[in-house]
């Protein structure tokens, strides 16, 4: 249960230690110019304490160290010029007296968790509990052969180290680092801070101003982008009443199509029935034509059942198949077969045959539209009142009466009334009785 309890414990330590570590491997990624010109100058301040006085080390190796006295150090112009441009973050650099270094050989396997492993045998190594002491552990060499590790494992105890801490920040200095002071560590990037006391980093002014800058940016592009949509949005609505006007026209344009259209089936109706059906003469006279001579007729039946309609002939002939293949050759009838079997007829050298074929559907003669031409009237001059005949100059033609009256204007008839264009069918080519392009039969069939 003990050791349950202090996993639970330690394992927002390991997400913390893991969050630290992802974002120091991409910040290590980003060029230091690039990070600095968008972010700012996130550089540590190195400070180091010793004694009553403060010494602020300068990025720059071969400048020198500014050594501010603690009593009056927040009133000291370095200090006041580091917040005022917004470099307050430092790090602690401890000396070899308040910081104790050694070196471990560990298991390879306990490199992945290497942090919380040396939490928990730290006071094997040093005088120290893990809660005792600021502690850091850095790989410096792999042996893959005997799977080991070499570990620099870094101890200051918090007795020493939390009043350098609490002197740093009365002075309003914000403390992102301990580390250790130039060669008191094999390793430079020792940091003894734990993660979960770093304190969380302030946006700088470049940071801000980028990001303003970038917003502006995203703006922009998002108007951008929507414009256009917005302006496609504004013609569709211009668009709108359009098409419902012309979606209107069309609609009243069909009604008045179906309208036409279902007047002319209704007109050609009876035309059509007519002009579909062969007339009966031209079916006897197709018979009578494509008939052998010796070719008897005694029964002839014309039916209609449906759109088809049927002609079944009995009789005798020479020979049945000429008939069946006078029909077959005929362009007027179609599908002709035999009814019964072929018998011997009644007369020598004659075959009894039934057979039935059906007449072909006429082909629609080309609908044209007869369009009645208007003519004008001819003008009429209007009439004018004929002139009186003298009068007699003897008395004799004055008695024998008054003058005649004027003739009356002449009133012109008035023209008839125009036909209406009216769409007719063309009549067929050929005469009503007769099929267009058949002979006279030379000779007729006694029945």
């Amino acid at each position: 249960m003990t050791a349950i309890a202090t996993t639970a414990a330690t394992s927002p330590t390991r997400l913390q230690s893991f969050v630290a570590w992802w974002l120091s491997e991409l910040k290590a990624m980003i060029p230091l110019g690039v990070r600095s010109w968008f972010v700012g100058d996130t550089t540590l301040v190195d400070v180091k304490i010793v004694g009553a006085s403060i010494q602020v080390l300068p990025a720059d190796a071969k400048a020198a160290a500014e050594t501010i006295n603690a009593a009056d150090a927040k009133s000291n112009p370095v200090l006041l010029a580091m917040r005022a441009s917004g470099r307050d973050s430092v790090r602690l650099l401890l000396t070899s007296d308040q910081l104790l270094v050694k070196r471990l050989q560990l298991p390879m396997a306990i490199e992945e968790n290497l942090r919380e492993a040396i939490g928990f045998e730290l006071d094997r190594y040093t005088p120290f509990k893990a809660d005792q002491a600021y502690y850091d552990a850095r790989v410096v060499r792999r042996d893959t052969n005997k799977e080991s590790i070499e570990v620099q494992l870094g101890v200051a105890p918090r007795a020493v180290v939390d009043p350098l801490l609490a002197t740093l920040r009365r002075l309003d200095l914000s403390v992102g680092a301990i580390g250790a002071a130039k060669g008191v560590a094999s390793s430079d990037d020792v940091d003894l801070l734990p993660a979960g006391e770093k304190p969380a980093q302030r946006w700088g002014k470049h940071l801000r101003l980028n990001l303003a800058l970038l917003a502006v940016a995203l703006g922009f592009a998002l108007v951008a982008l929507l414009l256009p949509i917005w302006q496609k949005r504004e013609k569709v609505l211009e668009l709108i009443p359009q098409v419902a006007k012309a979606s209107a026209e069309f609609t009243g344009s069909q009604r008045q199509y179906d309208e036409y259209s279902k007047l002319a089936g209704q007109y050609n109706y009876i035309t059509g029935k007519k002009h579909a059906q062969q007339p009966v003469l031209v079916i006897m006279e197709e018979l009578a034509r494509i008939s052998p001579d010796t070719t008897y007729f005694q029964s002839l039946e014309l039916k209609s059942t449906g759109k088809i309609r049927e002609v079944t002939m009995l009789g005798e002939a020479q020979s049945a198949s000429k008939v069946l293949e006078g029909l077959e050759q005929s362009p007027l009838f179609q599908n002709a077969s035999q009814r019964a079997q072929t018998t011997r007829g009644s007369q020598p050298n004659t075959e009894r045959y039934h057979v039935s074929t059906e007449v072909k559907a006429k082909p629609l003669p080309p609908m044209s539209v007869a369009l009645a031409e208007t003519v004008a009237p001819p003008a009429v001059p209007p009439a004018t009142p004929s002139e009186p005949a003298p009068r007699p100059a003897n008395a004799a033609g004055a008695a024998a009466g008054p003058a005649p009256a004027p003739a009356a204007a002449a009133v012109p008839a008035a023209p008839a009334a125009m036909p209406p264009a009216t769409a007719v069918v063309a009549p067929p080519a050929s005469a009503p009785g007769k099929a267009a392009g058949t002979a006279e039969p030379s000779n007729r069939k006694a029945p």
